[in-house]
């Protein structure tokens, strides 16, 4: 889930695009609206990532202690 929200991030330090200019746009033109919906996209997408590489484990390890 960090590396996700830290792709976010790391368009504030570089501006290399990515999900951070949703962010960014929004503070830069004081549009909280914009910001929330940043801040939940982000989340939202870390959530099913992690549960994806959650499953993905599962299934290419099925040997490994759950």
């Amino acid at each position: 889930m960090s590396s996700i929200s830290l792709v976010s991030v790391g368009a504030l330090i570089g501006d290399q695009g990515a999900l951070g200019n949703l962010l960014e746009d929004a503070t830069q033109y004081h549009r909280p609206i914009l910001a929330w919906s940043s801040v939940i996209t982000t989340a939202v997408l870390a959530i099913l990532i992690d549960g994806l590489l959650v499953l993905l484990r599962r299934l290419l390890t099925p040997w490994a202690a759950r």
